[in-house]
């Protein structure tokens, strides 16, 4: 009984076992792999570059003492000329709403009439070229998108309002003579930003460069005759008031 009670059992072990033969293998054991790191985006810089090309209306006055002469109109204009202007610019976002911006200026030539007399007193016209560099600083105040206040468009769109300062370099030459002198305007300006990217951004600007602050005083009209101001003058060249009306591309490092 007992001799057949262990074939028994040995029968039965040796069905487990062919049985647990029969059964896959378990799977290796789980190995958890180190964390892929993310590298995070390049933050983009508060520093920015630009160029922009534009029409630049000169409107500017002879002060009665040049030595270029006097306009021979009767209006005391000499110079009412659109030019083609360039500018090249940098700058730093301080905040979200507001920038510090260096730009220079080349505002173009106009050519104008004076008259001047001759050893003799002899009248003669004077054929004059007036050209303008300048060299600005401002502050660029920044709204928030049109998009917040319900205005539809096509890109992040801002408005700019600008104020500042600008030195210029006023170079005339012509039949009465060739003169240069450097004077210190007012800068104010506004336009709107396009956010292209966020890298790249484009600019229509328009921009106001007062006539001479500083020197002789003379009676100017600014602002196309709205305002006559005595701020300052120039002793012989053209006193001459620049708007600019730009487009302009920047890229932000």
């Amino acid at each position: 009984m007992y001799s057949l009670a262990a074939a028994a059992a040995l029968v039965l072990v040796g069905a487990l076992s062919g049985n647990a033969a029969d059964l896959p293998a378990p799977p290796p054991p789980y190995v958890a792999k180190a964390p892929v790191e993310l590298k995070a985006a390049s933050p983009v810089s508060h520093f920015y570059i630009g160029g922009g090309i534009g029409g630049v209306h000169h409107t500017g006055y002879l002060p009665p003492w040049s030595l270029a002469g006097q306009p021979p109109t009767d209006n005391g204009f000499n110079v009412q000329r659109y030019a083609l202007g360039e500018k090249v610019f940098a700058g730093y976002e301080i905040y979200d709403w507001l920038r510090l911006e260096g730009a220079f200026h080349y505002l173009g030539s106009a050519d104008f009439l004076s008259a001047y007399y001759l050893p003799g007193a002899v009248s003669a016209l004077s054929f004059n070229t007036e050209k303008s560099y300048a060299l600005a600083g401002s502050f660029v105040f920044v709204s928030p998108p049109l998009s917040s206040w319900s205005i539809p468009t096509y890109v992040p769109t801002y408005l700019l309002f600008r104020v500042g300062a600008a030195g210029k370099d006023i170079n005339q030459t012509g039949t009465a003579g060739s003169f240069e002198e450097r004077t210190l305007a007012a800068v104010l300006g506004t336009g709107f930003e396009f956010r292209l990217t966020p890298n790249w951004f484009a600019r229509l600007e328009y921009e106001y460069l007062s006539t001479a602050i500083g020197g002789p005083r003379t009676t100017v009209s600014e602002f196309r005759g709205l305002l006559n101001v005595q701020i300052g003058g120039t002793q012989n060249v053209v006193n001459v008031m620049h708007t600019p009306l730009s487009v302009s591309v920047a890229y932000r490092f």
